[in-house]
């Protein structure tokens, strides 16, 4: 893939890296925008086909068009129009130079730079060298979650200049009558078949292909909930793996965290997490 680079400090949320949600002015600038969806360089990249698929079945919150990765820079300086991009990041103090993709919305206008343009939301996709088939399955539930914290910002304009962590983790959560689909190679070694989950977690969890999840998303599975988990693959360097529970019916948040990936604890849900959501009530 082609992205725009930008270089973040590490801090401790899951999006938006604990910057505060956009303004009130920002929102209503964004609901009054047209939103141009950025491809990637290959059209007929995995990523290209299910955003397109994404995006025309489920955006509604803005007029949209597509437009290729080499018009972004003309582009993103018009007024009254935002984008979804997706930009590579790196962490500083990570020495390994990794790269995590970000999918970005954020507001055009005379910026000098992407890094300076209005940060609506951003999302953790992947690690750049890993597989796209790893992540586009999920794209639908991460579309939807973004058009959701949209109109939420909208519909309550006293949680904008807000804590973007702060509005997901004061949240509880009961459990008990939810379902999580999960890829058995995402959980870790001693929590990666349901008799050792059942041993931490009493609740419904069904491991799942790729397949099944994506006509999970699809189907608006009622009750179920979908792992989004980005992270490198080695637990070289000082990097981050992100942690999110999203709703296949309600693109809801519910429960997010990060970890510092080690031979102890890779780029996986780990029991410490299924401990965790044991408790929410």
């Amino acid at each position: 893939m082609k992205y725009i680079s930008l270089i973040f400090l590490l801090l401790t949320s899951f999006c938006s890296f604990g910057q505060k949600t956009p303004s009130s002015e920002q929102v209503k600038a964004f609901f009054e925008s047209k939103t141009y969806i950025v491809y990637e360089g290959s059209l007929f990249s995995s990523y290209n086909i299910y955003l397109k698929d994404a995006i025309d079945k489920e955006w509604t919150i803005t007029p949209f068009s597509t437009i290729p990765y080499s018009l972004f820079e003309a582009k993103r300086k018009e007024a009254k129009s935002s984008f979804l991009v997706v930009s590579d990041v790196q962490f500083t103090g990570d020495k390994t130079g990794t790269t995590y993709n970000f999918l970005n919305l954020v507001l055009g206008g005379n910026y000098r730079s992407l890094t300076e343009m209005p940060d609506l939301v951003n999302i953790p996709l992947s690690i750049s060298d890993q597989d796209e088939e790893n992540y586009v399955y999920k794209l639908v539930a991460l579309i939807r979650f973004i058009q959701k914290h949209m109109l939420l910002l909208q519909s309550q304009p006293g949680l904008c200049n807000k804590e973007f962590e702060g509005i997901y983790k004061q949240k509880t959560t009961d459990f008990s009558d939810k379902t999580i689909y999960m890829v058995k190679e995402e959980l870790n070694d001693d929590v990666n078949s349901l008799p050792e989950i059942a041993e931490v977690y009493p609740y419904p969890v069904v491991l799942s292909t790729l397949d099944e999840i994506e006509a999970a998303i699809a189907s608006r599975n009622s009750n179920g909930l979908i792992l989004h988990i980005v992270g490198p693959d080695s637990p070289k360097g000082n990097r981050s793996c992100f942690k999110v529970l999203i709703g296949t019916d309600d693109a809801e948040v519910y429960y997010y965290d990060q970890h510092k990936v080690s031979a102890k604890n890779p780029t996986c849900f780990l029991k410490k997490d299924f401990e965790n959501i044991a408790k929410e009530k």
